[in-house]
């Protein structure tokens, strides 16, 4: 069948309230802006030939990304496979190295600032636009 490539990435994004309008007394309208919340998301996917598999997490760390991996492997068959990663702390740890060990999959590190070598960051371009 060939060699299957995936390129992992997460993204964080920003959760809060909208602008709402609130009517006042007098009959006119006023926009008030309500409270910005400083709540995070975190969603990690990874990409290939047109498949994409995603998680949401509150944040990004080693056993996110474990875990992340953990649900992909049950989902896809990730032997001989090779994952494309960015070199984030979570990524670097010797837990997921040792977890892609037991997968048999070999990881790929992309060099610094090499994000434009990563498909699924278009994904998550969209995502927060």
């Amino acid at each position: 069948m060939g060699l299957t490539i995936w390129y992992m990435d997460e993204t964080s994004t920003n959760l809060w309230e909208c602008l709402r309008s609130v009517w006042q007394p007098r009959g006119g309208i006023r926009i008030k802006k309500s409270k910005q919340h400083k709540h995070n998301i975190t969603i990690m996917g990874a990409l290939s030939h047109g498949k994409l598999f995603t998680r949401l997490a509150p944040t990004t760390n080693t056993l996110t990304v474990e875990n992340f991996f953990m649900e992909m492997a049950k989902e896809h068959d990730l032997s001989g496979n090779v994952m494309v990663l960015d070199n984030h702390a979570a990524h670097l740890s010797r837990k997921v190295r040792e977890l892609f060990e037991d997968l048999g999959c070999e990881l790929l590190f992309l060099p610094p600032a090499t994000s434009i070598l990563n498909p699924i960051e278009v994904v998550w371009a969209n995502v927060k636009r």
